[in-house]
């Protein structure tokens, strides 16, 4: 008969915890933008404390827009790049496309600065639209200034990935190969004057003094010559 005697056993085991929070951010990720309307709708009917960034609560009169901060006033969805930091992988990030950030009522540039800061910025869709209108129009067509100024931002967070033009030419018949030319040759301009931008201290120094009338001269000077 083997005797029995007691031993002492180690086992390491290794497992991921999904956490209600990650979860929940994974979901987000996933969502279309109808989806996510949906969910943040059911949210706010839910939790009568919550509102959509730039708008009062409810119950709150809301302020003129001459008497709220710009940044209250121009504030970006942080959802996004606050899901990717809870996440925290390596391989995620955000895809900027500009005609989206102006259908979601958003400032391109302060949502480049948002990601930047919290997240990651994997590539960016240059085109332009009607705000609500998700036209697919050439690079500049509408917004010439906001695009100057996402370049900008661009350049100051020392973004050196890719840039798409998700623009439509079949949509209205044009030649797509010369779509992507005029489309390359504009961003190739506006480069240049987000570069002469980025350093230029007296747009900083109106900026810093918030000198508006001042920053829109230099801006346009740079711009239109």
């Amino acid at each position: 008969m083997i005797g029995q005697r007691p031993r002492l056993e180690l086992r390491q085991t290794q497992r991921l915890a999904m956490t209600p929070q990650l979860r929940q951010a994974i979901q987000i990720l996933q969502m279309t933008n109808q989806e996510l309307d949906r969910f943040v709708e059911a949210e706010m009917e839910r939790n009568p404390l919550l509102h959509r960034a730039g708008d009062a609560p409810r119950g709150v009169l809301r302020r003129d827009a001459a008497d709220r901060p710009l940044m209250d006033a121009a504030a970006a969805d942080p959802s996004p790049a606050l899901a990717l930091r809870e996440i925290d992988r390596p391989n995620t990030g955000v895809t900027l496309d500009f005609a989206h950030v102006l259908y979601a009522d958003e400032m391109p540039a302060f949502a480049a600065a948002l990601v930047a800061r919290h997240a990651r910025i994997l590539g960016v869709h240059l085109n332009d639209g009607y705000g609500k209108w998700d036209n697919g129009l050439m690079v500049g067509a509408v917004h010439p200034i906001q695009t100057v100024e996402l370049l900008v931002e661009l350049e100051r967070v020392g973004y050196d990935g890719a840039i798409y033009f998700d623009t439509f030419p079949d949509h209205s018949g044009l030649d797509p190969v010369a779509e992507a030319r005029t489309n390359i040759e504009v961003v190739e301009r506006l480069r240049a004057i987000a570069a002469g931008l980025v350093g230029h201290s007296d747009l900083r120094a109106a900026i810093a003094r918030q000198d508006a009338p001042t920053a829109m001269r230099l801006v346009q000077a740079a711009m239109l010559g």
